[in-house]
């Protein structure tokens, strides 16, 4: 009766525990869910507002292109008959060509972010990204859509840039033998007309400029942050042992760094690659800050 007892004291109590976990469960699993909703409503508003910039972007970009094509017409109408020579003809429709083959491009561009940001806005009213989670697992990995939207068009821009640097040699050799002719007053629509042209070689010379530049920055401060990083790495490996007064640790009993002797309490350090390439810590340390090679055989600490 006592055992029987006592089972039914407790039964309740298990009960209440049972329960406890159970309404911590489901606590835990609708703060999952709201962190998971507000995660994801963050993520479609990002997307949301990059693709548009994307889209105004692209759209200024095809706005210029168009104006400037419409630019390229006007010496075939303005033009004086005597200046309107086969040679000005073909690097006219050779801009106007070219132009119009990068306003399909953006046309292209622009309709897919279009499409995209059309996909957004129909998900918009579920709260839910039109993109697996697998492939956005950060804020900033939705710029990933965004650079698929250049990649498809890559080899399409690189062979319409090796053309317009063909076309930009051929019309500074036109321009400078001809500069006398086309800056003459009669001809100012003309000269007005090449400078324009130069213009949009500039412009597009310039990012590719700043491009390789800004690669090679980026180069460097990649190849410093990795050598920063081992250099960290390897200081944290050192390992330092305290100096006695008569201890004999190499022949001369100096660190080739200061060439200094060893003191009594001074720390010191050897290092791997050599029993007998001792120096002291603080010395050594200094030389791992912007070497990763033993001072004395130069070989690779790393």
């Amino acid at each position: 009766m006592d055992v029987e007892q006592i089972e039914l004291n407790m039964a309740p109590q298990i009960s209440d525990q049972n329960q406890g976990n159970d309404q911590v469960q489901s606590s835990q699993l609708v703060l999952n869910a709201v962190m998971q909703d507000a995660r994801q409503s963050y993520l479609l508003k990002k997307g949301r507002l990059q693709f548009l910039t994307l889209k105004r972007l692209t759209q200024a970009i095809l706005i210029y292109r168009i104006l400037y094509v419409l630019l390229c017409f006007i010496p075939f109408y303005k033009c004086p008959f005597e200046c309107n020579n086969t040679l000005l003809n073909i690097l006219l429709l050779i801009c106007i060509g070219l132009e119009l083959l990068k306003i399909a491009e953006t046309i292209y561009q622009l309709r897919k972010v279009s499409f995209y940001l059309i996909l957004i806005d129909l998900y918009d009213a579920l709260q839910v990204i039109p993109f697996t989670l697998n492939d956005f697992q950060t804020i900033f990995a939705l710029r990933y859509a965004l650079d698929q939207l250049h990649k498809k068009a890559f080899y399409f821009r690189i062979t319409i840039n090796i053309i317009w640097v063909i076309y930009y040699i051929i019309y500074v050799a036109f321009f400078f033998s001809f500069a006398h002719y086309y800056t003459s007053e009669q001809n100012v629509i003309v000269s007005f007309m090449l400078i324009i042209i130069s213009l949009d070689s500039v412009f597009f010379i310039f990012p590719y400029v700043f491009h390789c530049i800004g690669w090679f920055c980026y180069k460097c401060y990649d190849a410093i942050k990795k050598l920063t990083s081992k250099n960290n790495k390897l200081l944290r490996s050192l390992k330092k042992e305290k100096y006695v007064e008569g201890q004999q640790l190499t022949d001369e009993n100096i660190c080739i760094i200061c060439w200094d002797s060893f003191k009594n309490d001074e720390y010191y350090t050897r290092l791997k690659c050599n029993k007998n390439h001792i120096f002291h810590t603080t010395c050594i340390q200094v030389w791992i800050k912007t070497n990763i090679t033993c001072p004395v055989c130069r070989s690779q600490l790393v």
